[in-house]
Order: structure tokens, then C-alpha cells, then sequence
């Protein structure tokens, strides 16, 4: 982390307007990274610097960004706010990529405002917020982050957004489990 901090130090004593960080925290532990993050944004909006961050972890991208360019294969697949490209990813590769997500193929099978009800596998349907675009019969993939769902006990057929489900897996985290759940 000293090594990391010296680098910058002197790359920030030229006063430069634009600073180009590839990777700059990729060989540190968790918690050195976590505080070098929180150091290097203050440093950044204390001085005004523009800085182009590239990096392979999620949470950095979405912590220290103003605006996220996602790249894949040599071309954009998407660009703008953190919060917009996470809750609103243009395709599965930007879904799976910002974090855990699950994705249901499905079908769009009605349209009501800003929601669509989307059939996925197993008969069973979810309400979505979805683009005006998306007319019924239109093929999709719903995302759907985990940290926005709940398992529960079995309740009767016909809730919003309600699946019946079996628990296959689990993974205890400390603060957090993991379900792996199935479907149908």
C-alpha cells in the first residue's frame, strides 16, 4: 500500500490535470484497497483531478466513479452513471459483470405503464420495470440482483412477484447468505 501511495504521490506532485491508473491497487489486500479507495477519492475531489480508472473489480469501478464505461470485447457495451449501469444494465454481459445477478430468460407477456410481466422458465411470471419498447411476445432477460430478493416459506399461489422455489444450496457469510434456489 506505501508503494501504491508513493507512486501517486508523485505523480500528483506535477500537478498534472488528468491522471491514468491501470490496475493501481490489483496486488493489495481487501482492506488496504478499501482504504486507498476512500484516500484516493477524497484526494481527487479535494484537488479536482480527472482520472481515468481501469480496473477488474466491480467495486472499485463503482465506488470511485463518476461515470463507468463498461468494455467487452474491444467495444462499449455501455456507459453512464454507477447506479444507472448497475440497475439498469443494456445487456446480460454488464449484469453479470457489475455483481451477482440473476438473470430469467423469458417472454413478455403483458405490458401495464412502466412494468412488463415477464413469463419465465417453470410457468411461473415477475413484474419488471421495463423500456416503453417492449411490446408482448418480445423475447428477454430479466435481471434480477440477489440483494433485492427474500426466501421465505411457501405462500399461497398469486402474490406479486412471488416464486415457488426449492432451496438446493446455501452458503453462510457472516452477514450475508447465498441461496441457490430452484425455479423450474
Amino acid at each position: 500500500g506505501q508503494r501504491q501511495r508513493v507512486a501517486l504521490a508523485r505523480a500528483l506532485a506535477v500537478e498534472p490535470a488528468m491522471l491514468l491508473l491501470d490496475e493501481p491497487f490489483g496486488a493489495l489486500d481487501a482492506s488496504v484497497r478499501s482504504d486507498l479507495r476512500l484516500w484516493l477519492r477524497k484526494l481527487q475531489r479535494d484537488r479536482g483531478i480527472t482520472a481515468i480508472f481501469v480496473t477488474h473489480d466491480q467495486d472499485e469501478a463503482l465506488e470511485l466513479a463518476d461515470r463507468v464505461v463498461i468494455l467487452h470485447r474491444g467495444r462499449v457495451e455501455q456507459c453512464g452513471r454507477p447506479s444507472e449501469v448497475y440497475d439498469q444494465p443494456a445487456s446480460p454481459f454488464v449484469a453479470s459483470f457489475l455483481g451477482k445477478a440473476n438473470l430469467a430468460p423469458g417472454t413478455v407477456s403483458a405490458r401495464s405503464g412502466e412494468s412488463a410481466t415477464i413469463a419465465i422458465a417453470g410457468g411461473q411470471s415477475i413484474t419488471v420495470v421495463a423500456p416503453a419498447r417492449l411490446a408482448p411476445g418480445t423475447n428477454v432477460t430479466a435481471v434480477v440482483r440477489p440483494q433485492r430478493l427474500r426466501v421465505g416459506e411457501a405462500q399461497p399461489p398469486g402474490g406479486a412477484n412471488v416464486l415457488a422455489g426449492r432451496i438446493i444450496a446455501a452458503s453462510y457469510l457472516g452477514g450475508n447468505a447465498i441461496y441457490e434456489v430452484d425455479i423450474g
